[in-house]
Formats: C-alpha cells, sequence, structure tokens
C-alpha cells in the first residue's frame, strides 16, 4: 500500500516498503528501531491495510534515500485507485427474467 522501482497496473512508479526493506537486508525490528515508527504500524504500511501519514512519509524516504515528493506522488496515486475501486459503478442495468 509504501525505491521507486516497480511499475503498477497503471503504468506509474509504485512505493513497496517490503521490497525496499527486503532488498537492504533489514527486519521490521530494525526499520522501526531506526525509524521510531512502531513495528505494528511498518507492517501496516507494507501489507496496504494502512496509509502512512506525511511524518512517516518523510521519515521512511529520508531512511530509504527517496525522493520524498516521488514517494508522495505513489501514495496520493495508491489512495486515488483505492477510492475508484471502492465507488460503485453508476448506471448498471439488471437483467429482469422474463
Amino acid at each position: 500500500m509504501i525505491i521507486l522501482r516497480k511499475v503498477d497496473i497503471k503504468g506509474g512508479e509504485k512505493l513497496d516498503l517490503y521490497d525496499l526493506r527486503k532488498e537492504r537486508g533489514l527486519t521490521l525490528k530494525e526499520v522501526a528501531y531506526e525509524t521510531g515508527i512502531h513495528l505494528a504500524s511498518l507492517s501496516s504500511y507494507e501489507n496496504g491495510t494502512r496509509e502512512p501519514s506525511v511524518k512517516t512519509i518523510r521519515a521512511l524516504s529520508s531512511f530509504y534515500e527517496l525522493d520524498v515528493g516521488k514517494a508522495f506522488e505513489c501514495v496520493e496515486r495508491s489512495l486515488a485507485i483505492k477510492k475508484a475501486a471502492t465507488i460503485p459503478a453508476k448506471n448498471t442495468a439488471t437483467a429482469t427474467p422474463v
């Protein structure tokens, strides 16, 4: 949910916190210690069940040496995609059995 190295299905860059951590050989505990972000929160950000705050995005960008602007763009794109997926389709006709 989040290096900017993956391409998502919309063709944009994807912030993948899990891969960032694993590529560096780090555990959640180590990242939590170094960033001051609670371990459970980091896990939630990695699995996409929570979105990080502005402060958290800045801390993770700094820790992983990411361009903070790109990180914000990825999070905003992710939120827009999630929002679009939860909006029901309008004008969907249903067939009535005869």
